[in-house]
């Protein structure tokens, strides 16, 4: 057998430098698109739940002012139903809102407007959800 001068063999061949730098990388942007994913659907979730609580909180205060009577002295004007400053709950308890109802009469005699209002912020961002519905 004999060797020739500057001939190799077959050797096992390895990655380069270039190669694994590569891999890594795009491992990383994988890595990091998944966990962006994950936060998204968790603020998204967030928020969902919020907005449900918010309206079940609106529910809650507009069928205690539809059981009231008209002549109730809380269908006078706007009624808060969390005191921020003295941290109670006067309607439901939720303290992560504030409702608002409003109670205003129509052209029909007799026949009145309710709109309850859901205030909360979430992430130093302000949002609101509305509920109407009329009443004789």
């Amino acid at each position: 057998m004999t060797l020739r001068h500057g001939s190799r063999g077959k050797q096992p061949r390895a990655f380069s430098l270039i190669e694994v730098l590569v891999a890594v990388a795009l491992f990383g942007v994988g890595i990091a698109s998944i966990f962006q994913s994950f936060s998204t659907a968790t603020r998204i979730a967030r928020h969902e739940r919020l907005t449900a609580s918010a309206l079940h909180a609106c529910e809650q205060v507009m069928e205690d002012m539809l059981l009231r009577r008209i002549d109730d002295p809380a269908f006078d004007g706007t009624l808060h139903c969390f005191d921020a400053a003295a941290q109670k709950m006067d309607c439901f308890e939720n303290p992560a809102y504030e409702v608002e109802v409003h109670v205003s009469p129509t052209s029909i005699v007799g026949l009145y407007d309710l709109s309850a209002l859901a205030l909360w912020k979430e992430g130093g961002t302000p949002h609101h959800l509305a509920l109407s519905t009329r009443r004789y």
